[in-house]
């Protein structure tokens, strides 16, 4: 008899009977169900595979609080009565080779094996068992099975390394296909497919086309029609590797990784047909292709391509540079760091639009990461007017008329800075890139927000409200293009970038429940893609105090005693630095430094005595007669802000006039009040000669 059958005794005869492997993959399936809907439900959802079963059960899709990622893993389940133990911790289970093959093709693939007898969960990377196999066992691909390794327990500590690494990866998968789009071919290499063309006789037209527009038509968002177009060509005329080469570039644009592998083997087969321009194009591209499809691994690809990119010819490596330029710049470095990179890249672009076989596409490029980094470095330097504004309205340097004429001035500066973004907006209009459109519409608007921005604080330190009432239209206008733009592209890190320069100027315009509502909106996706950038804005506004008030309110409590207990805690270095960059914005010789850093170190021990001794205590500099230039010479004033005690102090000798005056104002005073009683670090420190 069959064992899949038995008799019956009721009138319906023999039936099929459920096998123990069947019952063991049902177990399996309902056990993980169970185990993520019930502990894991808002961290990760199991979702069933689509069609036939070829060698993936199910999906995992990540999830940030309880919303979707679409950051997905494939998932291959399996179950066993009688697991095998590693030595060294883990068990043991066998898969069928084309199962393995077929898994490691994902950018994020993974088995999970459940132990049922003690109802546990292990799970295994397709790629790492892969590179295992490798190392260990070269010949493992001509067997029909091999053995896994199971070492990870899918716990609590497990699914936390399975979210990072499906973000992680997912998130580099975005940014390949993003960098990609920005890359521009340039004229060069469309006109020597187009002189290496086969002489041909049907579907000329189209091939025309296809060469001369392919590689614009994708990066537009329209890798459909160039496939579409390419049905139109003869057997001939798609055999040509230029053609492979083409299609390869839109089948990535639509993340098809490993469609693009297949025609760039085409192509690889035909090398000699392409001009020497391309075999740049199609190493890169296979390297991004064999990173999506899941053939290396994440550490791998990087490095790889930073070797890659210091390989190319001078117009890929000038691309690839500026990239690189670029994301070091959005990583916040030093001040004198930023100018170096923006000095650098000042100077491709400069090359680039000095060269005359650099196309529009190229030139364009070059020119848009010239203008973002004089845009970050506004930003920047925003913040650094911020604190040096502050240092100077509390050392009495700076007036609040001061202050509001310097921001004024500041903004008059980013006028110029917008005239030349508006100029590249209205060139760049005639081009077939719509990347380009958007990060230079958006680019406008976030010069606007700096504008604004630079105002508003300056409305803080002269004792003003934060946000204004008044309004550009054209930021709102700018920015919501943009995010049109990008969302049409799918370029996401773009899209997002836009709606929190929008949710900025919304609340540097007094709208700030529309901002939350754009922050609300973007959270998931931010946060689940790592965006580091984005994350603390995005969670600042749905927490309901941004990002941009939270440095106002920190500058109006700095000027309202704050300040001194922030130098407090300084460091001599950190100290000797905040002099030097407020001194920059006076003429004080390298000479004079040292009395001029005297200011700095007499505030951070007013800050440790208003902690240590009594709050009321304020250091100042005695400001010039009117008509008079400030000048190093000019001694600092120990004043006693409740009951208005003053004694002025040469600056060599600030710290002999303080102790002096806290003897004959504070012992005895009844109104002395520190701010903490038994603060540490209180000891003055060596100050500058």
């Amino acid at each position: 008899m069959c064992p899949d059958h038995a008799d019956s005794d009721d009138d319906f005869g023999q039936l099929p009977r459920s096998s123990p492997q069947h019952e063991l993959e049902r177990a399996s399936s309902a056990a993980l169900d169970h185990l993520l809907t019930s502990k894991y439900d808002r961290e990760l959802e199991l979702r069933s595979e689509p069609g036939p079963d070829t060698g993936v059960d199910r999906y995992l899709e990540v999830k940030v609080n309880g919303r979707y990622t679409k950051c997905q893993a494939l998932v291959q389940l399996k179950g066993t009565d009688s697991a095998k133990p590693l030595s060294k911790g883990g068990l043991a289970h066998p898969v069928e080779v084309y199962n393995l093959n077929y898994l490691r093709q994902g950018l994020s693939s993974i088995y999970i094996l459940y132990d049922r007898p003690r109802d546990e969960f292990w799970y295994a990377w397709a790629r790492d068992e892969r590179g295992r196999l490798d190392a260990e066992r070269p010949g493992w691909r001509d067997k029909r099975k091999v053995r896994l390794h199971f070492k990870r327990r899918l716990d609590a500590g497990g699914i936390t390394e399975i979210r990072a690494r499906v973000l992680a990866e997912g998130r580099l998968a975005r940014d390949v296909l993003e960098r990609h789009a920005r890359l521009q071919v340039g004229d060069k290499l469309t006109l020597a497919l187009q002189q290496n063309k086969p002489v041909i006789t049907d579907g000329s037209e189209a091939l025309d086309r296809l060469l001369a527009e392919g590689f614009d038509m994708a990066a537009a968002g329209r890798a459909d029609e160039v496939l579409e177009l390419a049905t139109k060509l003869s057997a001939e005329s798609r055999s040509y590797a230029g053609v492979q080469l083409i299609l390869a570039n839109a089948e990535f644009m639509r993340s098809r990784a490993q469609h693009a592998l297949g025609y760039l083997a085409e192509a690889a087969l035909k090398a000699d047909q392409l001009p020497t321009e391309a075999h740049e194009l199609l190493a890169g591209l296979q390297l991004e292709c064999e990173f999506l499809a899941g053939r290396i691994s994440r550490d791998e690809y990087l490095r790889k391509q930073h070797a890659f990119a210091a390989s190319c010819a001078t117009p890929l490596r000038d691309f690839h540079r500026l990239e690189e330029l670029r994301l070091e710049f959005l990583d916040q470095p030093t001040p004198d760091r930023q100018d170096e990179i923006l000095e650098e890249v000042v100077a491709i672009d400069a090359r680039v639009q000095g060269d005359s076989d650099a196309g529009p596409g190229r030139k364009a490029h070059a020119r848009f990461m010239h203008l973002l980094l004089r845009g970050l470095r506004w930003s920047a330097e925003l913040q650094e007017w911020s604190l040096v504004a502050m240092l100077l309205r509390a050392f009495g340097l700076m007036t609040p008329s001061d202050a509001d004429e310097r921001a004024k001035g500041a903004a008059r500066e980013v006028d110029c800075f917008i005239a030349d973004v508006s100029t590249f907006i209205e060139e760049v209009r005639q081009l077939s890139q719509p990347w380009i459109l958007g990060e230079a519409l958006l680019l406008r608007a976030l010069a606007y927000v700096i504008q604004l921005r630079f105002v508003c604080m300056a409305r803080v330190l002269t004792g003003g409200a934060f946000g204004r009432e008044d309004q550009h239209l054209q930021t709102e206008k700018d920015a919501l293009a943009a995010v049109d733009v990008f969302r049409r592209a799918g370029m996401l890190h773009a899209e997002l970038r836009a709606q929190m320069v929008l949710a900025d100027y919304y609340e540097l315009t007094n709208h700030g429940d529309k901002a939350r509502e754009l922050a609300l909106q973007a959270q998931p996706t931010v946060e689940a893609m790592s965006y580091g950038n984005l994350v603390a804005s995005v969670r600042a506004y749905v927490a309901g105090r941004s990002m941009l008030r939270q440095d106002a309110d920190r500058l109006a409590g700095f000027l309202t005693g704050g300040l001194f207990a922030m130098l407090a805690s300084l460091t001599d270095d950190e100290l000797h630095l905040m002099a030097r960059r407020t001194a920059s914005r006076f003429p004080v010789s390298e000479e004079q430094m040292g009395t001029f850093e005297v200011s700095f170190f007499a505030g951070r021990e007013a800050g440790r005595e208003r902690v240590r001794w009594c709050r009321y205590l304020n250091l100042e500099e005695r400001r010039p007669p009117a008509g008079k230039p400030w000048e190093i010479a000019l001694p600092l004033v120990w004043r006693c802000v409740r009951r208005q005690h003053i004694i002025e102090a040469p600056r060599s000798e600030w710290l002999r006039f303080l102790r002096g005056f806290e003897r004959t104002h504070c012992e005895d005073c009844s109104d002395r009040n520190p701010l903490e009683t038994d603060a540490s670090n209180t000891q003055p420190s060596k100050c500058p000669d």
